[in-house]
C-alpha cells in the first residue's frame, strides 16, 4: 500500500501518521478519524492529506484500502514478506539507489571529521 516512493515525498508530520499507521494497522481499520488524530496529537486535516498524499480520496477510503491489504496479506502469508524483500532489490539495482550512494560517500569522503 505504501510504496518507497510516496514514503519519500512524505513530510515529518505524514511520517509520524505514517509510522503509527504501519505498527497499528488492526487499531486503524476500527478508529474514526478523529480518534487517529487524537492518538497522534494532529489535527484531522493533516490526516486527510496524508490519505491524498498516499492515493486515496478521504479517510474511508484510506481505511478501506488498509483493511484489504491486512486481508490480502492473510491471505498470502509469507508469500508477501519475500515480494517485498524482492521489490526492495529491484529497486537497489536502478541507477538512482547508485547515485544516491554515490552522493551519501562523496559528502563522508568530503567531511573534516569522520568518527566511527
Amino acid at each position: 500500500m505504501f510504496s518507497y516512493n510516496i514514503i519519500r515525498n512524505l513530510n515529518d508530520l505524514e511520517i509520524l501518521i505514517y509510522n503509527y499507521v504501519v505498527s497499528n494497522p488492526q487499531d486503524v481499520v476500527h478508529m474514526t478519524i478523529r480518534e487517529l488524530a487524537g492518538k497522534l496529537n494532529v489535527s484531522s486535516t493533516s490526516i486527510l492529506r496524508f490519505c491524498s498524499k498516499v492515493g486515496c480520496d478521504g479517510y474511508s477510503e484510506f481505511k478501506y484500502r488498509l483493511k484489504e491489504s491486512l486481508e490480502a496479506r492473510e491471505r498470502i502469508g509469507s508469500s508477501a514478506d519475500i515480494a517485498m524483500i524482492q521489490d526492495f532489490f529491484n529497486k537497489a539495482e536502478k541507477n538512482e539507489l547508485d547515485a544516491e550512494m554515490e552522493k551519501a560517500a562523496q559528502l563522508i569522503y568530503s567531511s573534516r571529521s569522520f568518527y566511527h
